[in-house]
């Protein structure tokens, strides 16, 4: 038995592009006086980011007042089930992979929560059939994509064992930007820094005895924690 392939991968990105300095000069302006007073340590800390550009899906106007997190969870929804359909069927496309051909739909995501979830309201919107399994993987931070991907090697390989095959899409979505802190505590100002706006798919499967293409596979998963 193979192991399950890599078969497609897509990343994408929504709004408007800002560039690290525009970023910097608009947090400073937010943070008012406190801004000001720390404007050399937040400089130093966004330029050794190593980020040049970022996409957001919000302009500076919308932090112009505090955002309850209703606001942001709103604004969340109405951006985020564009941008995951736009990078699942690019994707889909440039693989020549048929949507009904999609088994396990797994959504990983930490930035914004629905009920129902992104999951059902994506596979509705891209017609995906009935007997869809459909995981979310939520509020775990960047490590989520891990289990999402776990999750995905699982649903192949038993695909594999019982005959049924089918295939697995993972889709990663965050729009941090949403998420900006009034404050000036250096964890907020590297996370500042750093989280940005987009969304990346990848579809996992059994790549097939009979294509001559070769594909990257998911061999294991094993996980590590150190508790402090």
């Amino acid at each position: 038995m193979d192991h399950p392939a890599v078969l497609a991968l897509q990343t994408g990105v929504s709004g408007q592009c800002y560039s690290q300095d525009e970023i910097t000069d608009f947090y400073v302006h937010l943070l008012g006086e406190r801004g000001q007073k720390r404007a050399r340590a937040i400089r130093t800390i966004m330029n050794y980011s190593g980020v040049e550009s970022r996409y957001g899906v919000v302009a500076p106007s919308f932090f112009e007042a505090p955002k309850s997190t209703q606001a942001r969870n709103d604004r969340y929804m109405l951006e985020a089930l564009p941008l995951a359909e736009r990078v699942i069927r690019c994707g889909l496309e440039q693989a020549a992979i048929p949507i009904e051909a999609i088994s396990t739909l797994i959504v990983v995501s930490c930035t914004g929560f629905n009920i129902p979830g992104l999951d059902l309201l994506l596979a509705g919107r891209l017609g995906m059939r009935a007997d869809l399994s459909r995981t979310c993987v939520l509020g775990m931070g960047c490590y989520g994509a891990f289990p999402g991907l776990r999750r995905a090697l699982e649903s192949v390989t038993a695909g594999q064992m019982n005959g049924r095959g089918g295939l697995a899409l993972v889709l990663a979505l965050e729009l941090c930007t949403l998420h900006l802190q009034f404050d000036d505590a250096v964890e907020t100002i590297v996370s500042t820094s750093l989280f940005v706006d987009g969304a990346g798919m990848i579809v996992v499967g059994d790549q097939g005895a009979e294509t001559e293409q070769r594909y990257p596979v998911l061999v294991d998963a094993e996980t590590y924690c150190v508790y402090q």
